[in-house]
């Protein structure tokens, strides 16, 4: 399958539900979106990881929890290659789905910040409360979703908070921007089975 060079491709699958973002930021909505579990409620996720690899078993997490939602996670191919080269290799089972490179699909939630501890374990840069000086310092504003709403502003922000004092930056682990789409429904995916 071909994919644009500039296309985000499908990592994974998180169940998510609205969340109070940490206090101290008055530019970040009431609620958030997040993958982040330091942030949002504990959700159902796979025994070793953050993100589900298979639909069909993010979809019967979601069964259990109907008033989340599920998000695809995507990467531009680029972002995927470093995080895969920093977090193990291809040969680790989180990265199966985005070995595949297939488009992410859905309707654009909007961007996050998110960095990466072992065994792939996600953060927020939500969890520095940087948004109320990310908007002094460049103008940049967050969605109703507490998200980017475009690729520019997102890694126009990576690049500010990745470059901060020691003493301000994040986490030193690998941060990259990512696509939050809500994720097909199982009915989509039965629609696009093969009859007979």
């Amino acid at each position: 399958m071909n994919v644009v060079a500039s296309s985000p491709i499908t990592g994974g699958y998180v169940l998510v539900r609205a969340a109070a973002p940490p206090p101290g930021n008055r530019s970040v909505p009431a609620e958030i979106i997040t993958i982040s579990d330091c942030i949002q409620d504990k959700l159902p996720r796979p025994d070793h990881w953050d993100w589900f690899q298979d639909l069909a078993e993010a979809h019967h997490a979601q069964s259990m929890c109907a008033d989340a939602q599920l998000v695809a996670v995507g990467l531009k191919p680029d972002e995927a290659s470093r995080l895969i080269e920093n977090m193990g290799g291809p040969e680790q089972p989180w990265f199966a789905l985005l070995g595949r490179k297939e488009p992410a699909a859905g309707t654009l939630l909007g961007y996050e910040l998110l960095g990466a501890e072992d065994s792939l374990d996600f953060h927020s840069w939500h969890c520095h409360s940087y948004a109320d000086d990310l908007a002094s310092a460049t103008g940049i504003s967050l969605n109703g979703f507490g998200l980017f709403s475009n690729m520019a502003d997102a890694r126009a922000a990576l690049e500010w908070m990745t470059s901060l004092p020691s003493e301000e930056a994040p986490a030193p682990v690998p941060w990259c921007v990512a696509a939050l789409t809500a994720a097909p429904s199982a009915w989509d995916q039965r629609d696009a089975r093969p009859s007979g």
